[in-house]
């Protein structure tokens, strides 16, 4: 996806079929992957050996994308063996299913089984919201950092919410103290940043953060979440998401993912 000056990303570098409607969405994903990082190196706040993860990042999203849309059309194509694609095999196909014989139950099963396989289409929430850099170079996994388990880890259909490093950042609804405005931690994230987040006892990372910032050309934004804190957790949904202490703390990337 890149090379030299050069940076190529969207339908350019991941042609599927349409199924599962993943083109659009794909393509501003590369392009928010790529946009800050490409600012970073115009800005001066960073090398250009920074782009070099712009490939390791995303061409895994795509490999698993165009994977997806292909298995789709497999899916679409054993449905109309099942159901017939001419009227003939249509009115064959209604007369069968009603029957109380082994051919009635034989169809009825391999339609059920088609049909099944649809869904990894039309409920694939995870497709697009499961993508994560866990292996990226601007990625630090501790050795104190466990990775997740999931009760269901369908990553297909289901979303998959962890502050494990590569993961993308919870949305968790907040609110400023005394006022009843909502905001997400996404919108606390982003805006082309790093951003900090702890909670009570953390009053070191946020002193660090503004020293990193005053030093160099990197900002870094840091908030507390908590009671009596920047901002209060509004259904008590952080402490169950977050993975770190209270006084422990995420660094989210300009792209909402965990560095």
């Amino acid at each position: 996806m890149f090379q030299g000056n050069v940076i190529c990303f969207g339908d350019a570098t991941h042609r599927h079929p349409p199924i599962n409607g993943l083109g659009s969405n794909t393509c501003i994903s590369d392009a928010f992957n790529i946009a800050w990082k490409l600012a970073y190196v115009l800005k001066g706040q960073a090398s250009s050996a920074i782009l070099d993860t712009i490939t390791p990042d995303r061409k895994p999203v795509a490999v698993g994308v165009v994977r997806r849309a292909n298995e789709g059309m497999v899916a679409h194509r054993d449905l109309w063996q099942v159901i017939g694609l001419v009227k003939e095999e249509q009115d064959r196909f209604f007369e069968v299913r009603a029957q109380a014989s082994a051919d009635g139950k034989s169809l009825r099963q391999n339609l059920d089984a088609a049909i099944e396989k649809i869904t990894n289409e039309v409920q694939a929430l995870g497709i697009q919201m499961n993508q994560s850099y866990v292996n990226s170079a601007l990625t630090k996994i501790e050795n104190v950092d466990i990775h997740p388990t999931f009760a269901d880890p369908n990553p297909i259909k289901h979303l998959l919410v962890s502050t494990f490093p590569g993961y993308h950042l919870p949305h968790i609804w907040l609110c400023e103290p005394g006022k009843k405005e909502r905001l997400s931690t996404l919108d606390l994230a982003g805006h082309g940043v790093f951003t900090l987040l702890t909670g009570i006892g953390g009053d070191k990372w946020k002193v660090t953060a503004a020293e990193l910032t005053h030093r160099s050309k990197l900002i870094l934004n840091a908030f507390s979440i908590g009671y009596r804190q920047d901002y209060a957790d509004m259904y008590r949904d952080w402490p169950k998401i977050r993975e770190v202490d209270e006084d422990g703390a995420i660094l989210v990337r300009p792209d909402h993912f965990i560095a």
